[in-house]
């Protein structure tokens, strides 16, 4: 029933998918006669927080109905849900062990069967679940054992999310009354690190 809903959704929108083929959300951008809204769909490309470069305009409207409509933040942020589920774990019977730097996998016939401490002890697992960067897996932990020429493509040609860094300023007055979120765009565009930031 979802599947038959969704495609109910995506049906009506598909010839403008394809007839928008391979443009950018950049390049439709350019066709905005207005200035403002030129720049205003351009800033989905370039936003701070998740620049998207040559992102295809074809998805647009799927991403800012999931972004837009759908998208929240919990409650006490992202450090209270950690926080609950290692309470979780530990109420299980699960023991944390915290600034435990692991330095490689134990891996027994193609499969991992524990982790090796950076003081070289070992401990076993039933599973083990890989949390940090892929790269370092594949090309570090690894050393391209099990790398195959998808993936080495992906990681030596696609273009990776650049670096953000993310600001809070708290301000001491109700601002019940104001929109949700602003975009504030200085006059002349800022310089960064050899950079121009608008």
């Amino acid at each position: 029933m979802m599947k038959l809903r969704s495609l109910m959704v995506i049906l009506p929108a598909l010839g403008k998918m394809i007839r928008l083929g391979s443009t950018t959300a950049g390049e439709y951008a350019e066709g905005f006669r207005n200035p403002f809204l030129r720049k205003a769909f351009r800033f989905f490309e370039n936003a701070p927080g998740w620049p998207m470069h040559g992102f295809p305009a074809a998805y647009m409207n799927g991403f800012i109905e999931s972004s837009v409509k759908q998208s929240a933040v919990p409650l006490g942020g992202s450090q209270k849900v950690v926080y609950r589920m290692a309470d979780l774990f530990r109420e299980q019977g699960g023991e944390l062990n915290l600034k435990t730097r692991v330095s490689d996998l134990v891996i027994e016939n193609d499969r991992v069967v524990g982790i090796e401490l950076e003081d070289g002890t070992r401990q076993t697992a039933d599973e083990v679940i890989w949390a940090a960067d892929g790269r370092t897996l594949l090309f570090g932990i690894l050393d391209e054992m099990y790398l195959s020429d998808q993936l080495r493509t992906m990681y030596e040609e696609w273009r990776p999310v650049e670096p953000v860094l993310h600001v809070c300023i708290g301000a001491d007055r109700d601002l019940s009354e104001e929109p949700p979120k602003a975009i504030v765009q200085p006059d002349e565009p800022i310089t960064i690190a050899g950079r121009e930031h608008e």
